[in-house]
């Protein structure tokens, strides 16, 4: 305290209260978008945790919201050409 440090970044020149590392360590616990050492705020890291069982609950669910062509165009790109046609 004598020295003028921060008791949570260690550096002098300000207190705790105050300090900015302590700011963008907080927001980016919270998920709120946080202001980096630069000042220059970006949004916050969004991880996706994806199964197959997921996505098909989400289909199930949500099947009847979708527009037409929507689906059409998921189930181009999710299956291959030819899947639905069956062997020849």
């Amino acid at each position: 305290m004598a020295a003028n440090k921060c008791f949570y970044c260690t550096k002098s020149g300000h207190h705790a209260k105050d300090c900015h590392k302590k700011l963008v360590d907080q927001n980016q616990n919270t998920g709120r978008a946080a202001v980096t050492d630069t000042g220059v705020t970006k949004p916050p890291e969004i991880t996706f945790n994806i199964t197959a069982d997921n996505m098909a609950n989400f289909l199930k669910d949500s099947i009847n919201t979708i527009n037409p062509d929507l689906k059409l165009s998921i189930i181009e790109k999710i299956l291959p050409m030819g899947f639905l046609m069956g062997p020849n």
